[in-house]
C-alpha cells in the first residue's frame, strides 16, 4: 500500500476530515511506516501534491486538513479491489488482480520420511503413491513477484518474499500428483495470495544461503558449493 492508499483508508474509517497529525497516527495504527523525521509533514507533502490533480480522491478543507471528495456510492458495488481492504479506488487491496509473474531462487532437499508419515497427511480420497510413498521435497525459495505492469519491482517490499514448503506425492483418480502439505511465508501478501490459490500458508521466518558470483561471503552455484536454510 502506498502512502496515499493508507491516507484513503484512514479517512474512510474516520468518516470526516482529518488534520495531518491525527491522520498520520491513524495511518500508523493501520500499519503504515515511514523513516521520515516528520511523519505528518510527510503525509502533508504527498497530499498537497496529489490534490493538484483533477483525478485526486482527496480535497483540502483547511490548513493541514484533508478529506475524501464526496461521491455517489454504487448501490451494488460501493467498494472495489481484488481483495481486502476494499476502497473506492481499489488501490488499498492487499493484492492486485492476476495474472502474477514469479522469478526466484530455490534450494530443494529430497528425503524419505518415516514410514506412513505422508499417508497421515493425505485427506480422503487421496492415497499414497506406490513408488517411494514417503518421499518428501523440502523447498526453500526466495521470490520476486509482480503483475504485468511490473510496478511492484520499483517498491521491493511489495514484490519480494521468502517461503519454505514441504511437497509430497499422492494418488488420485488413477494419476500421481504433487501436494503441498506445509508452507511458511514471511509476507502478508504472499500469505493471502496462497490462501486464494489453495496453499496452506502460515507466517514464519525463512533464511537461506545466497550464492555469490564474486567475493568469499557466498558459495558458488557449482560443484562443491555448500548451502543451508
Amino acid at each position: 500500500m502506498t502512502i496515499l492508499d493508507h491516507a484513503e483508508l484512514a479517512m474512510q474509517q474516520a468518516g470526516r476530515p482529518l488534520g495531518l497529525s491525527e491522520l498520520a497516527r491513524r495511518m500508523s495504527a493501520n500499519g503504515w511506516t515511514t523513516k521520515a523525521f516528520d511523519p505528518p509533514g510527510n503525509v502533508g507533502t504527498s497530499l498537497a501534491d496529489d490534490v493538484k490533480a483533477p483525478t485526486s480522491l482527496f480535497r483540502r478543507v483547511g490548513p493541514g486538513v484533508y478529506a475524501l471528495k464526496p461521491h455517489s456510492p454504487d448501490p451494488v458495488h460501493p467498494l472495489s479491489g481484488f481483495l481486502f481492504p476494499r476502497t473506492r479506488s481499489g488501490r488499498a487491496s492487499l493484492l492486485p488482480p492476476p495474472p502474477w509473474y514469479y522469478s526466484g531462487e530455490m534450494l530443494t532437499i529430497e528425503y524419505e520420511a518415516a514410514a506412513g508419515s505422508v499417508a497421515s497427511l493425505l485427506p480422503a480420497p487421496l492415497e499414497p503413491v506406490a513408488d517411494r510413498p514417503d518421499a518428501v521435497a523440502a523447498i526453500w525459495a526466495e521470490w520476486q513477484c509482480c503483475r504485468g505492469s511490473g510496478e511492484e519491482l520499483l517498491d521491493p517490499v511489495r514484490a519480494q518474499y521468502k517461503e519454505c514448503l514441504l511437497v509430497v506425492r499422492c494418488r488420485y483418480a488413477g494419476r500421481d500428483w504433487s501436494r503441498c502439505v506445509f508452507i511458511w511465508v514471511d509476507s502478508d501478501a504472499s500469505l493471502v495470495r496462497g490462501h486464494f490459490q489453495g496453499y496452506p500458508k502460515k507466517f514464519g521466518e525463512i533464511w537461506m544461503t545466497r550464492p555469490a558470483l564474486i567475493g568469499r561471503a557466498g558459495p558458488r552455484l557449482a560443484p562443491g558449493g555448500h548451502f543451508g536454510a
